[in-house]
């Protein structure tokens, strides 16, 4: 089973070299089992993300990326919405997430 920690440690190891994108999320929270908990561990680790400013998302636009905006409150909801909208399961759809720097 994969901890908090673990997940947002992957994540800020991948985006330090490229954008995330939400299946990478997804993938470090469940490890491909999709339940309520490790629903709940990806909603954690996407609040530590925010929360704590280590991560910004964003859509893919025509200048790249485009974060998104304030307030920053939102974002989990957001997030959450659109997971559900994919049925969470992104598969190369969705928003990204770059490092905040």
């Amino acid at each position: 089973m994969v901890t908090r920690e673990a997940a947002i440690a992957e994540l800020l190891d991948c985006g330090a070299v490229d954008w995330v994108s939400l299946q990478e999320v997804v993938w470090y929270g469940t490890l491909g089992e999709t339940s309520p908990h490790s629903k709940a561990l990806v909603a954690d680790v996407l609040r530590q993300l925010f929360e704590l400013g280590l991560m910004i998302p964003g859509d893919l636009g025509h200048c790249g990326f485009e974060d998104w905006e304030p307030p920053k409150s939102d974002w989990l909801d957001r997030a959450l919405a659109e997971l559900e909208r994919l049925n969470w399961a992104p598969m190369g759809d969705g928003f990204w997430f770059r490092l905040a720097h």
